[in-house]
């Protein structure tokens, strides 16, 4: 950094600079659990879901991280929320989690639940329906 006084559009640019650096730290558990979910999909599931919302601590730990499952049809939704079959979801993202090297206390506090689009949008869209 030089010896010259900063104008405010350059104070501006460098707090943004600084705090989009410690989001990408403070959410980086949310970002590697995001990359691998993207990868694998649910490969060998089905009904597969069509996206995921991730709901992670506010404090930036690996531990209780909602993975939301969602699938294109309510009944899907409905199907996946049977005990059971949700058991075998949960099951496929720790086995991911753990082969990728997640930490074991977050993998073992990971939870998962399923909605699907209809119901997302009766609901107010996204920012209403996951908050």
């Amino acid at each position: 950094m030089t010896d010259e006084p900063m104008n405010k559009r350059a104070r501006k640019r460098l707090r943004q600079q600084r705090e989009a650096a410690e989001a990408r730290i403070h959410y980086a558990h949310l970002i590697e659990v995001e990359s691998y979910l993207k990868v694998d999909g649910f490969a060998g599931l089905a009904p597969r879901p069509v996206d995921f919302e991730i709901i992670c601590s506010f404090d930036g730990s690996p531990d209780n991280m909602t993975i939301w499952l969602i699938f294109a049809t309510a009944e899907e939704a409905e199907r996946v929320r049977d005990p059971a079959e949700l058991a075998g979801y949960l099951e496929h993202a720790r086995a991911l989690l753990r082969r990728e090297g997640y930490p074991q206390s977050g993998v073992d506090t990971l939870r998962l639940d399923s909605t699907s689009l209809p119901e997302i949008e009766d609901g107010g869209g996204r920012f209403f329906f996951f908050r």
